[in-house]
Formats: C-alpha cells, sequence, structure tokens
C-alpha cells in the first residue's frame, strides 16, 4: 500500500509540475502575443498620423503653390 502512495504521490506532482509548466508558458505566450499586437497597433497608427501628415504638407504645399502673389519676373 505505501508503495501504490509513493507512486501516486509521485505522479501527481509530476502531473502538477508539468502543468504548471505548461500553464507559465501559455501565460508567456500570451504575454508576447498582446504586447506584438500593442506594437502592431501602434505601428499603424504612426502609419496613418505620418500619412496624415505628408498629405497635409503636400496640401499646404500645393496651395501656397497656387495662391502664391510674388512676382516671379526675371529682371535681364
Amino acid at each position: 500500500m505505501k508503495m501504490v502512495k509513493y507512486l501516486l504521490m509521485h505522479f501527481y506532482s509530476l502531473i502538477v509540475r508539468v502543468n504548471n509548466v505548461f500553464s507559465a508558458e501559455y501565460t508567456l505566450i500570451v504575454a508576447f502575443l498582446c504586447d506584438f499586437c500593442q506594437i502592431v497597433s501602434a505601428l499603424r497608427f504612426q502609419s496613418i498620423i505620418l500619412n496624415l501628415n505628408g498629405f497635409i504638407q503636400v496640401m499646404n504645399g500645393a496651395f501656397i503653390a497656387r495662391f502664391d502673389t510674388t512676382d516671379k519676373a526675371v529682371e535681364v
């Protein structure tokens, strides 16, 4: 009976240890995926802001070139 109890306790502790390892790895994987998703979201947001900023600069340049009233005559 003692041998059976020893084997049960041994395998139970082994199962608990394996379960703890897998749950820890699962936690790390989930944390990594959350960080990865945050990084991708930040990069997308940054890309949108940079594209919007470039569009605004182009439109400002077009607006200034269209309504520029300075005299551009070349003196000879």
